[in-house]
């Protein structure tokens, strides 16, 4: 019973499969040149769908919105600290649900440890008059950086992980100084800066 029963389901599942593939493509050489046509490849309507929105999906992960052009937006408003006044700039966000930013940078918080100051206690500030415009990062801190110029030499010394994560590093690491006791300080918005 059972050895009957078996090539009647082999049977019954070769011919399901059968009427579940897809019709095959049909290919063809162009005389002219080595490339290679497909034609009439019919696809289920879902699939289709699916395929239109992934390849535009993927078309519009390219569209890069441009950086603002020009001069920095500065802040209208000037904001006194216990060293000094400071003006920031507006950061204009690439998103229409995001508000704009106020971001002071480069805002110093003690003096400078350089020269007879090199490896002291931080010291209070002087002030300072007039209007300090916040509007350019400082400097990074000085920082010990392997050597990541041999990639292969590299990875002998850590994971790909880390090494993919110090190349992106590196540009933002170009500026040094001992000169770095600075904050960059990001306000929200309200969105009516002038």
């Amino acid at each position: 019973m059972q050895a009957q029963d078996g090539p009647k389901r082999s049977s019954d599942h070769r011919h399901y499969q059968q009427q579940q593939q897809p019709p095959a493509a049909e290919v063809s050489n162009c005389g002219t040149c080595n490339r290679t046509f497909v034609q009439h490849a019919s696809f289920p309507p879902a699939s289709v769908s699916v395929t239109v929105w992934l390849w535009l999906l993927c078309c519009c992960s390219f569209v890069v919105v441009p950086a603002r052009a020009g001069p920095p937006r500065y802040s209208s408003r000037i904001v006194e600290t216990k060293s000094g006044a400071i003006r920031g700039v507006i950061l204009e966000l690439n998103s229409k649900h995001l508000e704009p930013v106020e971001v002071f940078k480069a805002v110093p918080y003690a003096t400078p440890p350089t020269g007879n100051l090199r490896f002291e206690a931080p010291k209070k500030l002087s002030p300072w008059t007039g209007t300090k415009l916040a509007d350019t990062y400082g400097p990074v801190c000085p920082q010990s950086f392997p050597d990541i110029s041999n990639r292969t030499a590299a990875l002998l010394s850590m994971p790909k992980g880390r090494y993919q994560h110090l190349k992106r590093l590196l540009p933002l690491l170009a500026n040094q100084s001992e000169d770095c006791l600075t904050l960059n300080i990001y306000v929200p918005g309200s969105g009516k800066f002038t």
